[in-house]
């Protein structure tokens, strides 16, 4: 699975799946335009420095999941956007995206789908 490099970006990369898999999960939200905003503000700071800084400046907006996966989280009350992403040592790779909801098992499913391309990245 070869990753695509974001032009704004120096080390941020995704999966081919990842843009139309968030297209999909923001499509007729109304937190769609404040999240992109937000999310790219996210992705900036990721870019400038380590995860580590990152999650120490930001720590409810990013998160250690296991091994080299994180998640960067969206709050709000209705619903969490998540978006799972492994850091590397040259690179950060956007893997996948959910909603998180109080009864709803697509962010465990996220976090497997996350490993499992994790894992193909890496190979």
């Amino acid at each position: 699975m070869e990753p695509i490099k974001l032009s704004d970006f120096n080390r941020i990369y995704m999966v081919k799946q990842f843009e139309s898999e968030l297209n999909d999960l923001l499509a007729g939200s109304s937190l769609s335009a404040p999240f992109r905003t937000w999310f790219i503000d996210v992705l900036m700071l990721i870019d400038k420095t380590t995860v580590q800084d990152a999650i120490a400046q930001w720590p409810r907006r990013i998160e250690h999941i296991e091994g080299n996966i994180y998640a960067i989280t969206f709050r709000k009350k209705e619903k969490n956007i998540r978006v799972l992403f492994a850091s590397m040592p040259e690179r950060i790779e956007l893997l996948c995206c959910a909603f998180e909801e109080k009864r709803s098992n697509d962010y465990l499913r996220a976090v497997k789908l996350a490993k499992q391309r994790s894992e193909g990245i890496q190979k």
